[in-house]
């Protein structure tokens, strides 16, 4: 709760930017804090930016341990029959 909102928003500009952010000042460091308390409650969450980021790291993991996968399984539904692109199909949109 004492997170200085001036100090967050200067080190989310330079983070957007893509600029590496080393925390230097004390307030820094609770801005980082803050940030990584919600990344880990954020984990938690089904279908977010977290739980994806540690879906991806836990892939990379098995990969790491058991070796490549030597095939894949793509499933991709046919659209021909989904109500939107009936819907596009019926009024010649291209």
């Amino acid at each position: 709760m004492s997170v200085d909102l001036k100090v967050l928003s200067k080190l989310t500009k330079r983070m957007t930017d893509g600029e590496k952010v080393q925390p230097e000042t004390e307030q820094e460091k609770l801005c980082f804090k803050l940030i990584n308390d919600l990344d880990h409650v954020n984990g938690h969450v089904s279908g977010s930016i977290t739980q994806k980021k540690y879906m991806r790291n836990e892939i990379w993991s098995l990969i790491s341990y058991f070796g490549a996968p030597s095939w894949f399984i793509t499933f991709s539904p046919a659209d021909n029959m989904h109500p939107i692109s009936l819907y596009f199909a019926d009024t010649r949109n291209i």
